[in-house]
């Protein structure tokens, strides 16, 4: 079964209770890049092994920036890491963000990790549902503008959306 974006927003925003929603904004983002540097490594990965190159050598050459055209997610800000997320979600959620940003040199201000109590159980349920989403780098312009939309009908400020943009 498949929901669209909109019903994914409506999702989580009923999880959050209409609260901290930039946290949805930010997880969401962190899991559109996410999928689309996976899908970039197994392409990087294929495309190497098409080359001759051996599969232990191959596992070593895709943790290597300098292949990537979009975004480098370096281990720590990899999406199966916060899928495992305990008590601190928000905390993990903004270093993945700014390990992101430095390891990218993407000019926009790093994320506040200020701390912020979200029962686990809250934040468990809501990686959870956007974890069953697979975004698609074919409607990236499509899925900013119904997040950047959602942002605003709900008045959050955050600069993650920044990094669609990136």
């Amino acid at each position: 079964m498949s929901i669209s974006l909109e019903q994914l927003l409506s999702k989580c925003k009923e999880i959050m209770h209409g609260k901290h929603l930039f946290i949805v904004q930010d997880l969401l983002v962190l899991k559109i890049i996410n999928d689309l540097f996976e899908k970039e490594r197994r392409e990087i990965r294929k495309d190497f092994l098409v080359r001759g190159i051996c599969s232990k050598e191959v596992d070593g050459l895709i943790e290597e920036p300098e292949y990537f055209k979009g975004f480098y997610i370096p281990q720590s800000a990899r999406w199966h890491n916060l899928t495992r997320l305990q008590k601190e979600a928000s905390l993990d959620i903004y270093h993945a963000l700014n390990d992101i940003v430095e390891k990218n040199d993407i000019d926009i201000p790093l994320f506040n990790t200020k701390r912020l109590s979200i029962p686990s159980g809250q934040s468990l349920r809501l990686v959870k549902l956007i974890d069953f989403y697979n975004f698609s780098p074919e409607n990236i312009k499509e899925m900013y503008r119904i997040i950047h939309n959602w942002s605003q009908e709900n008045e959050i400020s955050s600069n993650s959306l920044m990094l669609l943009q990136a």
